[in-house]
């Protein structure tokens, strides 16, 4: 059954070596740390950060950074399982969305050009594609949802 809790950087240490392989890259191309500092990092700076378990045992991260009064960075990385679970965790997200846009009204995110799961979650979850940015050799699309 999948279960949503507070994140903890315990989350984040276990979740780190066992990332989809699309998360992991997605991470590597971003930043120069590694992978679980990116994480723990990231669930520090978090005003929201939320772990979605399965049979109590956490298959995904995710949370929004507050980048000003008004924008908010959204970001999720999860482990194969939760695609498994996708349409019992999506049933869910939508409110944990809507406690993030009450932290920051606009939520953004950047997305791989190749990463098809996480850009469809995003059209579910009503965010507009924006533009493109490159980072080194990889393009990423820009989304975000404003109302």
């Amino acid at each position: 059954m999948i279960k949503f809790r507070p994140a903890t950087l315990e989350d984040a240490t276990y979740l780190a070596p066992r990332l989809r392989d699309m998360d992991r890259m997605e991470c590597e191309a971003l930043f120069t740390t590694p992978v679980e500092e990116v994480l723990r990092i990231s669930v520090h700076f978090s005003a929201l950060a939320v772990t979605i378990t399965y049979n109590d045992e956490a298959v995904a991260i995710f949370g929004v950074v507050p980048e000003s009064a008004q924008v908010g960075l959204v970001w999720l990385v999860g482990t194969p399982e939760l695609s498994r679970h996708h349409r019992e965790w999506v049933h869910h997200a939508e409110h944990h969305i809507q406690q993030m846009r009450k932290i920051t009204p606009c939520l953004t995110n950047i997305v791989h050009e190749k990463n098809s799961t996480h850009r469809r979650w995003l059209h579910h979850f009503g965010f507009k594609r924006l533009g493109v940015e490159q980072h080194g050799p990889h393009q990423f699309i820009q989304f975000a949802r404003m109302h």
